[in-house]
């Protein structure tokens, strides 16, 4: 089921880093930002959406969770919907989003909605290299 992402989301997820949630939390309460939350059988699958970072520039992003990998299909069609949606956002030029430069799955899957690959961002992620993805609207 797609629901609109509620803060309390973030804190029954396994996430990342713990000490990031509260800020994101209240972040995303700003209305700039456009979330959901993919959730299958009381579990959170996913939240995702696009967030504005300058204007007609936005950002595409997911949190993923240990039930991403058994309700992949449904976690993939959300997320074409969330970025052909985005795509016609009004004022909308540019959607870009990062990618974990060492996981090939997600490289794939990046290419696989549309995004090209712009540029390598060097210890985006501490011990990480990032990959910049981008798709320009038509």
């Amino acid at each position: 089921m797609i629901r609109p992402f509620i803060p309390d989301d973030l804190f029954n997820i396994e996430y990342s880093y713990p000490e990031d949630q509260k800020g994101l939390a209240e972040k995303w309460k700003d209305g700039y930002s456009r979330i959901i939350t993919l959730e299958i059988d009381g579990d959170i699958v996913t939240i995702m959406g696009i967030t504005g970072i300058r204007p007609g520039v936005y950002e595409a992003f997911i949190t993923k969770t240990a039930h991403i990998f058994k309700h992949a299909k449904e976690f993939h069609d959300t997320m074409v919907k969330v970025v052909e949606s985005a795509l016609k956002l009004e004022g909308l030029h540019r959607l870009q989003m990062y990618v974990d430069s060492t996981i090939p799955r997600d490289i794939r899957w990046a290419e696989r909605l549309g995004f090209e690959r712009e540029g390598l961002l060097k210890k985006f992620d501490i011990d990480k290299d990032y990959y910049v993805y981008g798709r320009i609207s038509c």
